[in-house]
């Protein structure tokens, strides 16, 4: 039957004949911080715009260099930030190559160039800098042809820097060996790995290594650690974590059991358009759990994750279509 659903919210829901009719859900969490991420090591230089060091910056000195690029960075000046970082990146200092690297990369202060992006970050990487290195294999990744001796540079880069202790670079080795990409799929070292950047505060890391300990990966399952990594990432805005975590309120699972607690992660992980979240979210409204019964809103959330191709999503909008309110 065409029902209020099709006709009125998803007019080609139709064209799902076929795909089933039942409601689909994950049967495990949508997973991991899944992307490789570049990064900054710190320095330890505070921004500082004082007159003092400006005359020093402009007498040459490195630090004060630093300290003002740093600052107007932290002002959105990013022009004049770039200024000063190629003042002391022309000196060879590597963090000020690495930065460089990063102004390009992004288009902070200076337009998108992603050989320039290469060339500092080489440099920087050459003077054995982590956050060179690190970035150098998430350029190299990104600009890559996916072959097997292309991502096992990509994670020779993570490891060098990974191994200097820089955590953003941890958790990419971490993701590379969970993956098998570039090195043999290996869930312990991936767990060892997060647990390493993870330690450090780094939330990527804090989200994954919740998520091995949810699912028995390199670890002994034990949704109570999961948990707490978890919750230290959702307080941090971690999409991933924040739905994860809704998934142990929703099951009960090394936490109490409490739906209305599940609806405010997979709310906040849907606002930000996590499409695993979203699905969730229509599966609370359809079902009334946590939240009073509204197919309309059912309709609405699976409606946005099925515009990103999450199939579960079109699988119940599909369901949906065929419920008269």
């Amino acid at each position: 039957m065409i029902s209020w659903v099709s006709k009125r919210a998803f007019p080609w829901a139709v064209l799902l004949v076929g795909l089933g009719v039942t409601f689909a859900a994950p049967a495990a969490p949508a997973g991991l911080s899944d992307e490789f991420h570049v990064g900054q090591p710190d320095t330890g230089i505070q921004p500082d715009g004082s007159q003092v060091t400006r005359k020093k910056a402009a007498a040459g000195d490195v630090q004060s260099q630093m300290a003002l690029a740093a600052y107007y960075h932290a002002n959105s000046l990013d022009t004049k930030s770039v200024h000063w970082l190629e003042a002391a990146a022309g000196q060879g200092y590597a963090p000020a190559e690495n930065a460089l690297g990063l102004a390009y990369y992004r288009g902070t202060g200076v337009p998108v160039n992603v050989d320039l992006a290469e060339f500092w970050f080489y440099k920087a990487a050459k003077q054995g800098d982590s956050g060179g290195t690190n970035n150098l294999g998430v350029l190299n990744d990104k600009l890559g042809d996916g072959s097997k001796q292309g991502t096992y540079q990509v994670a020779l880069w993570f490891l060098r820097a990974a191994s200097q202790g820089f955590a953003v670079a941890q958790n990419n080795l971490g993701l590379a060996y969970q993956k098998g990409y570039g090195v043999s799929w290996d869930s312990e070292k991936a767990a060892t790995w997060f647990r390493r950047a993870a330690s450090q505060g780094n939330v990527d890391a804090e989200n994954n290594l919740g998520y091995e300990y949810m699912n028995g990966l390199g670890v002994k399952t034990d949704y109570a650690k999961a948990a707490h990594w978890l919750k230290k990432a959702a307080a941090r805005q971690n999409v991933a974590a924040q739905y994860n975590l809704g998934m142990l309120y929703k099951n009960g699972q090394g936490v109490k059991k409490n739906d209305v607690r599940a609806v405010f992660y997979f709310r906040q992980a849907a606002n930000a358009g996590y499409a695993a979240a979203q699905n969730e979210l229509g599966l609370a409204y359809y079902y009334g759990r946590g939240v009073y019964k509204d197919y309309q809103m059912a309709a609405h959330w699976f409606l946005l994750a099925a515009g990103q191709q999450y199939a579960p999503a079109i699988k119940n909008l599909h369901t949906l279509a065929n419920v008269q309110p």
